[in-house]
This record gives C-alpha cells, sequence and structure tokens, in this order.
C-alpha cells in the first residue's frame, strides 16, 4: 500500500462510521503501517490444501474430476501458475479465459504447430504422390510473398550484401598488402 494511501486508510480506522466493519486482506500484513496493524486483530489462514479445492469443487460445481483437480492447484499455490495444454494429453482441454479464472496466468499448447504442421506435410505429400503435382495445394500453402516475410528474406539479402562487401573490402586490401 502506498505511504500515502495508507495515511488516509489510517485516518478512517480511527474515525470509522458506525456502522461500518472493516476486512483487510493482506499477503505481507509486514508492509502495512505499524500504526494500521496496531488498530487490527490478526487472523492467519494457512493455504487450503488441494485435496480441500478439489472436495469443495465436486460439492460445489459441475466439473469432472479432471476440471477439478485443474482448478485446485493455482488455488493451494500462491505463485503465477501455467499450465501445458496437450490435445490427447492427462488435462482436460479448456479456454484460455476458463484457464485464467482458475487461476493460471500461462497457458502453453507445446505440441500444437508440431502436429498440425505433421497432418498438413502428410496431406501436401498424399496430394504430391496421387496427382504428380501441387497445383491443387496453391490454395493450402502459404503464399509465396509472405513465406518470404515469414523467414525475413530482405533482412537475410542485406546481410548476405554487407557479408560480401566487407570480404571484397578484405580481399582488396589483402592484394594491396601484397603488391
Amino acid at each position: 500500500m502506498r505511504w500515502d494511501y495508507a495515511n488516509i486508510f489510517l485516518k478512517i480506522l480511527e474515525e470509522p462510521p458506525e456502522s461500518a466493519t472493516f476486512i483487510l486482506l493482506a499477503p505481507r500484513p509486514d508492509d502495512l503501517l505499524p500504526t494500521i496493524r496496531s488498530r487490527a486483530i490478526t487472523f492467519r489462514f494457512a493455504p487450503v490444501s488441494t485435496d480441500q479445492v478439489e472436495e469443495f469443487l465436486a460439492r460445489q460445481s459441475k466439473l469432472s474430476p479432471q476440471e477439478r483437480e485443474l482448478a485446485a492447484i493455482p488455488a493451494a499455490l500462491e505463485v503465477p501458475c501455467l499450465v501445458n495444454m496437450v490435445e490427447g494429453g492427462v488435462s482436460p482441454l479448456m479456454p484460455a479465459p476458463r484457464l485464467e479464472e482458475m487461476g493460471y496466468r500461462i497457458v502453453i499448447h507445446a505440441n500444437l504447430a508440431l502436429r498440425a504442421a505433421a497432418r498438413a506435410v502428410a496431406h501436401a505429400f498424399e496430394v504430391l504422390r496421387s496427382e504428380g503435382s501441387s497445383v491443387s495445394l496453391l490454395d493450402e500453402i502459404l503464399p509465396w510473398e509472405e513465406r518470404q516475410r515469414t523467414v525475413g528474406l530482405d533482412s537475410w539479402r542485406a546481410a548476405e550484401q554487407d557479408v560480401l562487401a566487407r570480404a571484397a573490402v578484405a580481399i582488396a586490401a589483402g592484394q594491396s598488402a601484397g603488391e
């Protein structure tokens, strides 16, 4: 809490409205001003176990056992969590917004591009084998100009020209020195 806000909050704590009850949650109570801590009753909560979260979710939600297990992990940890979504893997596939609601901050799809590319390559080779040409694949593959941009062809060509120019200077300097 910023010190200027903390002082305003302290003033409210010292003279609260009659009907007010404050519940202050702080992951690091020691970061609060000592004067604020001295006016509060401290209750410490231990992290809830994964089993307890799963049991609660089993009673309160329509999640599958795998989804409950997945939801219990971030609830039991006090760190940003990562989940690995693998099609055909153990974790149930879920959309990123749902995983974020559960407490996951990073979602990776480690095999998705590889598996999609492998399927596309197999299809392309099957078409090439059966038709003897790639003509029917032209609408399915990356256009040539986009391929060139994707691999950064212009920057590779510029780097090549730079290397050739440096080599020419070095060769010319070597020939001059030898004459």
